[in-house]
């Protein structure tokens, strides 16, 4: 298949007036019965379904009850996008939404308030939080069971506040379970139902190398998930594979997202590609302001650059329509930090209604992830009770990479034991991670 297509569709769009889908409907009535029955409850939709529509209509119910809601979200990078999307929700002007920043307060005495988890937390514990809320709304909740977010999720519990988590992934490399806060979980349709119906990307795959292989084998592990620091120096060593494969593979039209291991790995893969002959690179860090984070993602959005190299910074929630191409190069066991990257690449890249076929993202995986760990469609999030599942290796690996071309193929039994691009067929003597 060539995957060097230009097509309209990747141009990112102006603002979308966005239409209540049917589950989005659903859903909210289904949330409403949950934390009428219990004081915290978790909801769980892929990324890409909508997550902010949803809690916009679930906050607006509270709202229109003369109630307080707040948002909360661990990255200042989020808050612009929440507080659009929320005011949008409630029917209210922008500056009508409240927000706590870096320990700011911009209009504190509003009905909704989106605020960082950290200023939040610090705001409780030196006893400057008087705020009541009818509703608090914890993003990427899998991160609610952290230490910040336990204080704030203790203190509104203690004021008998509605509790409601929304994650795309409920479950954390260390395993905690999400039912050490949450008593109920209302589950949207799976990545597999919205990819099926058109409501999000089905991505083309492809692991070119294997050059990290021998480093993983052997790389530091904390929990179920391996220590970064541990592999930025092997990543910087490969970087030119990522170059070649990019000119290759991504689509001529749309940008690309790369994900780095830490900010030398990100200036490490900057520096090939400019050495390379393009220019049109920046790197997006959780050092830099949230300006300049902002401004970073605002050319790529317009298409004034071409590929962003990030780290830590779009790994969940970030909405970055308009991606075609995708770069993996941060290695991980967690499933959950493999299906957020993912999830980066799946949302709409123009403001039809479903997405279209030919206009499929290009994911470049330079690591073991997506063999290992699967595609985004096959993702089922575990239950509140469940411990996640790691990744499955040799026989049992969800797919195995064509030695000729790269593209992976899945081991659903749909290709015959052929590569679904060159027709390379398989044997039992390849190693499924080449």
């Amino acid at each position: 298949m060539n995957t060097q297509v230009t097509h309209a569709l990747w141009q990112s769009p102006g603002r979308v007036v966005r239409k209540e889908r049917p589950y989005q409907r659903r859903d909210k009535g289904a949330i409403l019965a949950s934390i009428a029955a219990h004081q915290c409850s978790l909801y769980v939709l892929p990324t890409a379904g909508g997550k902010t529509f949803v809690f916009g209509a679930v906050a607006k119910h509270f709202v229109d009850k003369t109630l307080r809601v707040c948002v909360v979200v661990h990255k200042t990078v989020l808050t612009d996008q929440t507080v659009k999307s929320i005011a949008e929700s409630i029917g209210v002007p922008v500056s009508s939404v409240g927000t706590l920043i870096n320990g700011q307060w911009t209009n504190p005495d509003a009905k909704v308030l989106v605020c960082m988890v950290q200023s939040l937390a610090l705001k409780i514990e030196r006893g400057e939080c008087e705020h009541n809320f009818g509703l608090v709304i914890l993003d990427e909740a899998h991160r609610s069971l952290a230490k910040t977010h336990r204080i704030v999720v203790d203190h509104f519990q203690a004021k008998q506040a509605t509790i409601l988590g929304v994650t795309a992934t409920p479950e954390r490399p260390d395993g905690v379970r999400m039912d050490e806060i949450y008593s109920d979980m209302v589950r949207g349709p799976s990545f597999a139902e919205l990819t099926e119906r058109g409501f999000i990307a089905r991505p083309i795959y492809y692991a070119p190398t294997n050059d990290l292989l021998p480093v993983l084998k052997g790389a530091k592990k904390a929990g179920k998930d391996y220590v970064a620091k541990s592999l930025s120096t092997p990543c910087i060593a490969v970087v030119g594979g990522l170059v070649k494969q990019w000119k290759r593979r991504a689509p001529k039209e749309g940008g690309t997202l790369i994900f780095a291991v830490d900010i030398a790995h990100a200036k490490a893969i900057a520096a090939e590609f400019r050495s390379q002959g393009v220019k049109s690179v920046e790197v997006a860090t959780s050092h830099m302001k949230r300006a300049d984070v902002l401004e970073v993602f605002a050319r790529l959005k317009s298409g004034a650059t071409k590929i962003v190299i990030n780290v830590t910074i779009a790994v969940e929630g970030f909405d970055a329509p308009g991606i075609s191409c995708l770069i993996i190069a941060r290695p991980t066991m967690s499933k959950g930090l493999h299906i957020q990257m993912l999830g980066r690449a799946l949302r709409k890249a123009c403001g039809c209604q479903f997405v279209c076929e030919h206009a499929r993202p290009v994911i470049l995986d330079h690591t073991i992830n997506s063999l290992t760990l699967g595609k985004a469609e096959w993702y089922v999030a575990p239950g509140l009770d469940q411990e996640p599942e790691g990744p499955k290796y040799g026989t049992a690996a969800p797919g195995r990479a064509c030695p000729d071309c790269g593209r992976i193929t899945w081991s659903d039994g749909s290709s015959c034991g052929r590569c679904t691009e060159c027709n390379y067929e398989f044997t039992d003597y390849d190693d499924p991670t080449r």
